[in-house]
């Protein structure tokens, strides 16, 4: 794990996390949810503005905006995974 680690545990049924990576790793978010579909608000770092991050489940895509700030959907009851489509990962993990 790289970089600033932050957790968004706010919501009593849904919770995230995120490192954010730096120029040696990437980082990646994960979204808790005990609920229904929804969206998890989560800073996951400068070094990722603008970039596109995809949950490694659902294959859904999402855009970090220019403050490192991205939207994380999560459907009902399930995790999701974001990792940066373009980074370098093992084999397998996209």
């Amino acid at each position: 794990m790289h970089g600033s680690f932050y957790d968004y545990m706010d919501e009593s049924n849904l919770i995230g996390w995120c490192f954010t990576g730096n120029e040696v790793r990437e980082g990646f978010a994960v979204v808790l949810n005990t609920g229904g579909r929804t969206v998890k608000r989560m800073f996951v770092g400068m070094f990722n503005a603008n970039k596109t991050f995809v949950d490694c489940i659902s294959g859904r895509r999402i855009e970090i905006d220019e403050d490192g700030i991205g939207y994380f959907p999560v459907d009902d009851k399930q995790v999701a995974i974001y990792v940066n489509v373009e980074g370098e990962y093992d084999e397998g993990i996209l």
